[in-house]
């Protein structure tokens, strides 16, 4: 319980003691505007209703939800807990977070459907799409997005925005069309090179000589045979 104690980041300090030595309090958290939370089961279909309600959530991230989170879903998320710690300062790395432990506690606990909560945290999260390089990645990934926020699941969500089979494919292409720009550049500089433009210039000089030796030759004919 010390350890806890001494360690001040979300899912940790006096908040997660407080619901582990009160087994029965209620989450605390501000923006659950009242409604009693008692039971990790409840939380999602709470918090699908207030956005149902305002079309959003007033803060994605909250000490008292976290800890709550992490005194009753039943379950080691400790690795959760510190990328959500890593992440403070980040609002978006922060939200990223939020959606790893809300996919837990759907994965464990359901409701087997969130379209409201699912939707809304499909806009907030958008932007991490941006973070693929390829443009036909990105449109990709947006599609895919967009039939995920309809859906209601939080876990395929999740797995969508933390694809890292997605993100290597990426970074294998981008390497690809790094080194195919490489060897165009190459290829251009050898073009606009001296020595290029002196091997251009003495083939333009074989064709104009030859171009003036056929036309000597013509004139002569013309003269010796008019």
């Amino acid at each position: 319980m010390q350890q806890l104690m001494r360690h001040t980041g979300p899912g940790y300090g006096i908040e997660r003691c407080l619901y582990m030595l009160n087994p029965h309090l209620p989450c605390q958290s501000e923006f659950l505007q009242g409604q009693f939370v008692s039971d990790v089961r409840e939380l999602l279909p709470i918090l699908e209703k207030l956005i149902e309600k305002n079309g959003e959530l007033p803060t994605i991230v909250d000490r008292h939800l976290t800890a709550f989170i992490a005194s009753r879903i039943r379950a080691n998320i400790d690795r959760l807990l510190f990328a959500l710690e890593a992440a403070q300062g980040d609002a978006f790395m922060t939200k990223l977070g939020m959606l790893s432990l809300f996919a837990a506690v759907q994965s464990k606990h359901g409701p087997d459907e969130l379209p409201h909560l699912t939707a809304w945290l499909a806009r907030e999260l958008e932007p991490a799409v941006d973070r693929y390089q390829g443009k036909s990645m990105r449109d990709q990934m947006r599609k895919k997005l967009k039939a995920l926020s309809g859906g209601g699941n939080l876990v395929d969500l999740h797995a969508c925005l933390n694809s890292e089979n997605a993100l290597k494919k990426d970074e294998v292409a981008k390497k690809k069309a790094m080194r195919e720009f490489a060897s165009a550049a190459r290829e251009i500089g050898a073009l606009e090179s001296k020595e290029f433009h002196d091997s251009v210039q003495r083939l333009g000089w074989r064709i104009a000589s030859g171009i003036s030796t056929s036309v000597s030759f013509a004139t002569a004919v013309i003269v010796v045979f008019s």
